[in-house]
């Protein structure tokens, strides 16, 4: 992989409305880049921005006069890497993207070396989509060739004649509506096993999404519904691939492909369904070895994302059962939109392909993939004293482990290994334990592996605050030059711009409008920091911050301690956020104050970061409405989301 490098990107874009695609690069040592368009977009102009926009956001968005051809390759000179799409006048969007531009990122000269090469990137991929998020997708609204859809595998009829192949039906059927259907004409079973020899499958149009836009459809989704007329969905065949990507010129030729087999997480009953997968390692895609003597693995950041780069074929299974089955298809997209949260860029950074994986651990089950973490502390008791535990919520990712001091489940997440397999006698699942407070553990690890427990802890009160983390390389180093004081331990940010780049970076933030970020980083009420080893990270932020109450903070790198009742119970590095939970429940609902901290943050070494006050949250709320909702909404998916399974006592 190249460096710098230029990310693929997708920007959503409505109908007569002049849209902002912001661009994005990578460089190992963090340098200045230069960006320069490359390709046009097939349809619409592109322009520049404004000067009013870049100083004010303000319409009009674009410069007088588009790019023209005959200026390309060229620069850019909005410092914040924004361009401006108008696409074709008075014309519907369709249920795929717009049009695609292609761009480069250039890195100056080592310092020192003004006579020194630049590195110029390999192109990156700007996919205008529609306003939905929608790169490529069918709507079966035309009956003539069912969309470039077809169906493989259907054997031929007794005799010699073919199989009807795709049908198409211009009507609507429960929450189908205009749809492609097919049938399974011949069973050609294993009389010893009963299964099917030959499984018959819905083909994507070559023409629709074998399309290099989809590259930028990495941390976005394949959406489709899907409905059964008949057959018995209790005798099914094994395995069930539902959804295969390959590409054929991957590996130098050899070929690549993902599948995403029905599991635990993912069944179908015959009834109707729509089905979303994630296109990125949450969504548990595996790898084909291509070698029948080997096993299938879960597919890791790179290999997905190069199969999405040029993809050659989507099929999705309609042979479910082992018998006569009619399946039917509607409406199937591919997407940059996550339900409410948009995931509009592609996350696969230089560093983040070489070799890194974390894994985690279910009961019974390997270690595979997984790249979520959140750590969450809250109270069912509201009365400060009340009876009743808190509880914790942790989901692994990397460097973050469990502490090991007066837990009954022991270990580091970050490689999946668990050092106790059984819950203590004296140990409840959120029941108040005799004699006062107590504590009640809850480990989710990724998608399952649940193990809960309590604990008296003295004082615990109405502790409400959580801790979200994401993966190191999401804080760059270098973002924030430290001015470091003598009498304090808090830094001050040389330019604002850095604190909204990190603040950015973060996976709650991912998507935000930058006007958001802006506002909290200008309003006053966001600080800088740093601390040296044994500090207590909360008490020096709060007694610094210009309100009282510490709403966020950002752990950018360094390692630190989470202290609950004095006693140290997690270890996070770099990437971590410390929000106030209580705090957070008010955003989405009505304007609150943060509750009284019986949870503090302690640095384990030399650590810095980002501070923001619970009043700056509560005024974007009232500027930002829809934006502040969307984050909350977005915690509550990532929640409603998770898969549990208990764990054996």
């Amino acid at each position: 992989i190249s460096n710098p490098v230029a990310r693929h990107v997708a920007c959503r874009v409505e109908a007569n409305t002049p849209s902002v695609c912001q661009l994005a690069g990578f460089e190992d040592t963090y340098k200045e880049l230069q960006y320069k368009i490359l390709s046009l977009p097939e349809v619409g102009l592109l322009f520049e921005t404004s000067p009013n926009f870049r100083t004010m956001g303000t319409d009009p968005k674009s410069a007088p006069d588009p790019i023209g051809p005959h200026q390309l390759p060229f620069q850019l000179t909005d410092p914040s890497k924004k361009v401006v799409y108008i696409p074709p006048f008075n014309q519907w969007p369709s249920e795929g993207s717009w049009a695609s531009f292609t761009y480069i990122v250039v890195a100056p000269p080592d310092e020192g070396d003004n006579d020194g090469p630049v590195q110029p990137s390999e192109p990156g991929l700007a996919v205008l989509t529609n306003a939905y998020g929608g790169i490529a997708g069918s709507d079966f609204n035309l009956a003539d060739g069912g969309s470039g859809w077809t169906i493989s595998g259907n054997l031929e009829t007794v005799g010699g004649s073919k199989s009807s192949g795709l049908q198409h039906q211009a009507f609507a059927w429960g929450g189908l509506n205009r749809y492609v259907y097919g049938v399974d004409e011949v069973q050609n079973l294993d009389f010893a096993t009963g299964l099917d020899l030959a499984k018959w499958y819905f083909e994507a149009s070559p023409a629709v999404f074998n399309r290099e836009a989809l590259a930028s459809s990495y941390g976005g989704v394949i959406r489709f519904t899907v409905r059964s007329q008949y057959g018995d969905f209790r005798s099914l065949n094994d395995p069930l691939d539902w959804v295969t990507i390959e590409c054929e010129s991957c590996d130098s030729g050899h070929g690549a492909r993902i599948v995403r087999f029905v599991d635990e997480s993912l069944r179908w009953d015959g009834t109707e369904q729509t089905v979303e997968l994630f296109l990125n390692t949450n969504g548990r895609w595996m790898y084909d070895p291509l070698n029948a003597a080997l096993d299938f693995q879960y597919a890791t950041e790179c290999q997905i994302a190069s199969v999405l780069i040029n993809v050659s074929r989507i099929a999705i299974l309609g042979d479910f059962t082992r018998g006569s089955q009619l399946g039917l298809r509607a409406c199937v997209r591919t997407s940059t939109r996550v339900l409410l949260q948009q995931m509009s860029s592609q996350r696969v950074r230089s560093q983040e392909c070489a070799s890194r994986s974390q894994g985690f651990f279910l009961p019974g089950e390997g270690g595979f993939e997984h790249q979520r973490c959140l750590l969450q502390v809250s109270r069912q008791g509201q009365a400060e004293g009340s009876d009743g535990p808190a509880h914790f919520v942790l989901r692994s990712w990397g460097k973050t482990r469990a502490g090991r001091k007066g837990w009954p489940r022991q270990g580091s997440f970050g490689r999946a290994s668990l050092e106790a397999s059984r819950v203590a006698s004296p140990w409840t699942v959120r029941e108040p334990v005799s004699g006062g407070d107590g504590l009640g553990l809850d480990l989710d690890l990724g998608l399952g592996g649940r193990m809960s427990g309590g604990l008296p802890l003295p004082g615990s009160g109405s502790a409400a605050s959580s801790l979200r983390g994401s993966p190191a390389a999401m804080l760059p180093p270098g973002s924030l030059r430290e001015l470091k004081s003598p009498t304090s331990t808090v830094g001050v940010a040389e330019e604002s711009l850095a604190a909204v780049e990190c603040i950015r970076s973060l996976e709650l933030f991912r998507g935000c409008d930058r006007e958001l970020v802006n506002f909290l980083v200008q309003s006053g009420r966001t600080m800088p920091w740093c601390a040296e080893s044994g500090e207590d990270i909360t008490g020096s932020c709060l007694s610094s911050l210009p309100d009282a109450g510490l709403g966020m903070l950002i752990l950018r790198r360094g390692e630190a301690s989470v202290e609950v009742g004095g006693q140290s119970v997690l270890r996070i590095s770099g990437g971590a956020v410390f929000c106030d939970m209580k705090l957070l429940g008010s955003l989405g609902s009505r304007p609150g104050r943060a509750a009284e901290r019986k949870v503090l943050v302690r640095a384990r070494t030399r650590c810095d970061g980002i501070a923001i006050a619970p009043n700056a949250l509560l005024a974007a709320r009232r500027s930002f409405p829809s934006e502040v909702a969307r984050l909350v909404q977005v915690e509550q998916l990532q929640r409603h989301f998770e898969l549990r399974v208990e764990s054996a006592s």
